[in-house]
């Protein structure tokens, strides 16, 4: 066990131990609100993320029943986290400020920097554990759950997701990275695999020098875990940067650690093996209401092995897309259990014609000392269906060759499919649009063999419709299973104009080219006005408030409208209506309302138009001097309506009396 642990385990283990013992003396389930712990599990893997004061938000994956074939993995940790997660952590870059994911934590790893304000503490939703913080704009919400396993095929692989979303009025700069604590059972400090590189000490990749999925396990002979972390495919973000060190380096330095070319993974500070791996998306602008995802994989990989003198696993994807450019690898480790140095050592692969072998079939190795391993990896993309058997043989000079033999399944890939609704007639009723907004809607289906990932929907608006107010343009599906279909839906407003006035909708995954389709909405003809309404004030003779409105002038921005009154009228007061507020923000006149001789002059404009089928532009209120509640004598006149380009927008002025 781990010293930098093995104090807070044990005090812990203490503590939980007596709460429990209360609890059931209680004769009482602790409740979720008091859980420490909020957990995910199957029969393979158990995901659980910290639900206490320090350190909620921070995850651990534990191995259950583990590989159905071994006994030897059951129970065993495979991101350290016993009995509360808190050395693996995720760190937020915005705007050069760097924030830990979720609750202050008051030991090593990103201790001492800043947190945001919590907005879901963890639980279950969803068959996801989901947490979200906030850190001013910036919102980030974390999923962890249970997937399939890229190369087993089983549910034995943690999903770890962020999505940040920009709730501010300008561009935020967004960076993330996490932190895995590895731990392969009692092992802290097993080699870690990728592509063809063994890594024992500090090293760094970037771009073309991250492969899809790397491993760690200490031996082919008796690997009691394996574990593995995919980057690339599918639904996954691959990194911009992947670090491996030790996990002192990455508990002490939050975001770029510094890497030191040749040194072990022995903790920094102390004396004991302890690896880590990080992975860093770099910062990029968010534009306000834009939202990112992150997603990555870990948990078990599928190592297929046989053993002898040279013991041969073997690993590749369970299942892979066919008729894609996607491209696939096979890797091999071939390591000497023998007394003696093998010598003309070579792995050799052989694949079927639904496979296109992308290397040479053979990689000499040459000699291999005792209780060394080797590896090699073979790129292939595939053309057929059903299932591929590939066979990879390890052979050496006066050694009895080594085979393996793996299976993969061979898949469509998916395929949207999207239907475009017809909108609902909308009708003029009492000078104004029924239904408004309008739904505009759609259905988006996988009609493909395999999952659609990162699935998204897109409307686009054509002239005379804009998004209804606090509507965005994109709805994000995520995934889209073969054969299910989800409706989309967004609320419509008009910007102008009569008759039809058309829209399209676009949708798209990581796996296939955008399609769309489209349809229109017919607008009917309505009374496009500035209407004046005078109301006597109740209990002050003589008193008027006139209320006056632009109805079905959505694409207003700009208005001077004269009020004329009889010239026994005085003014008392000017009100600015919701026309003369933007971004929350209230606009002023372009010059203060005052009467002048018997009229008033309203002059206001904005940047934006309204959207707004009836918005109120102001509220006057005046006096007859000479007393009486008898109808106003008044009259509008609009001396200038423009929309933002400065067009002239037409429309016609009424002036009405109404009674108490």
């Amino acid at each position: 066990m781990r010293m930098r642990h093995a104090k807070k385990y044990t005090s812990f283990t203490l503590l939980w131990t007596a709460v429990i013992a209360v609890a059931f003396l209680l004769g009482a389930l602790v409740s979720a609100e008091d859980q420490s712990l909020v957990t995910i599990e199957n029969e393979y893997i158990k995901v659980f993320v910290n639900n206490t004061a320090d350190g909620r938000g921070r995850f651990a994956v534990d191995v259950t029943g583990g590989d159905p074939e071994r006994d030897d993995d059951d129970n065993q940790p495979l991101i350290y986290g016993r009995p509360l997660p808190w050395t693996s952590y995720t760190t937020i870059n915005m705007n050069g400020l760097l924030f830990a994911f979720g609750g202050p934590v008051s030991k090593r790893a990103g201790e001492g920097l800043a947190t945001g304000l919590m907005i879901q503490k963890p639980e279950v939703r969803d068959g996801a554990i989901v947490t979200a913080w906030r850190y001013g704009d910036l919102e980030v919400t974390q999923y962890i759950s249970i997937v399939d396993g890229p190369t087993t095929g089983l549910p034995d692989t943690a999903r770890i997701a962020y999505t940040m979303v920009n709730r501010g009025q300008v561009y935020h700069s967004v960076g993330l990275r996490v932190c895995i604590d590895a731990m392969l059972g009692e092992n802290d400090g097993a080699p870690f695999r990728m592509g063809e590189k063994q890594i024992l000490t500090d090293y760094g990749a970037q771009g073309s020098t991250i492969q899809s999925y790397w491993q760690a396990f200490d031996s082919l002979e008796e690997p009691k875990v394996i574990a593995q972390g995919t980057l690339a495919g599918g639904e996954l973000t691959t990194p911009d940067r992947l670090f491996f060190s030790n996990w002192g380096t990455f508990a002490d330095q939050p975001w770029n650690p510094v890497l030191i070319a040749g040194r072990d993974f022995t903790r920094v500070g102390e004396f004991e093996y302890d690896s880590a791996v990080a992975l860093m998306w770099d910062a990029t602008d968010l534009p306000p209401g834009a939202a990112l995802s992150r997603v990555t994989y870990y948990g078990l990989g599928g190592v297929t092995i046989s053993k002898g003198e040279l013991t041969l696993g073997v690993t590749a994807p369970a299942s892979v897309q066919s008729g894609t450019t996607e491209q696939y690898i096979v890797l091999a480790y071939l390591e000497n259990r023998g007394e003696g140095v093998a010598r003309d050592v070579s792995l050799t692969i052989d694949v079927p014609n639904s496979l296109r072998l992308l290397n040479p079939i053979k990689v000499d190795i040459g000699s291999l000392k005792p209780g060394e391993t080797r590896q090699a990896a073979w790129t292939f993309t595939a053309v057929g269906s059903g299932t591929a058997t590939i066979n990879v043989r390890g052979h050496a000079f006066e050694s009895d060759p080594v085979i393996v033999e793996r299976k993969i399944k061979l898949i469509a890939p998916p395929k949207l499919g999207l239907t475009v609704l017809d909108p609902p007639m909308v009708k003029s009723v009492t000078g104004r649009y029924e239904p408004y907004p309008v739904a505009v809607q759609a259905i988006v289906s996988n009609d493909g063999g395999d999952v659609a990932t990162d699935t998204w929907a897109e409307l686009a608006p054509g002239n005379g419709i804009e998004l209804a107010p606090g509507e965005s343009s994109r709805r994000y599906i995520g995934k889209l299973a073969p054969g299910t279909e989800v409706l989309v839906r967004w609320s419509v407003v008009s910007s102008g104009g009569v008759g039809s006035t058309g829209f399209k909708i676009l949708t798209g995954c990581n796996e296939n080219k955008v399609i769309s389709g489209s349809n229109a909405i017919q607008w009917p003809d309505l009374p496009r006005q500035i209407r004046s309404v005078s109301v006597p004030v109740t209990e002050r003779p003589g008193w008027y408030q006139v209320d006056i409105d632009l109805v079905n002038l959505p694409e207003a921005s700009q208005l001077a409208l004269r009020v004329t009154f009889d010239s026994d009228t005085e003014l008392l007061a000017v009100q600015r209506g919701g026309f003369m507020v933007q971004d929350g923000k209230v606009l002023s006149w372009l010059r203060e309302p005052v009467m002048e001789g018997n009229a008033v002059l309203l002059e206001a404009t904005r940047s934006t138009a309204t959207g707004k089928q009836f918005e109120n532009f102001a509220t006057v209120w005046v006096r007859r001097k000479s007393g009486g509640n008898g109808p106003l004598a008044m009259q509008s006149a609009v001396l200038r309506l423009l929309d933002p380009s400065g067009k002239p927008v037409p429309v016609t002025a009424v002036s009405e009396n109404k009674d108490q």
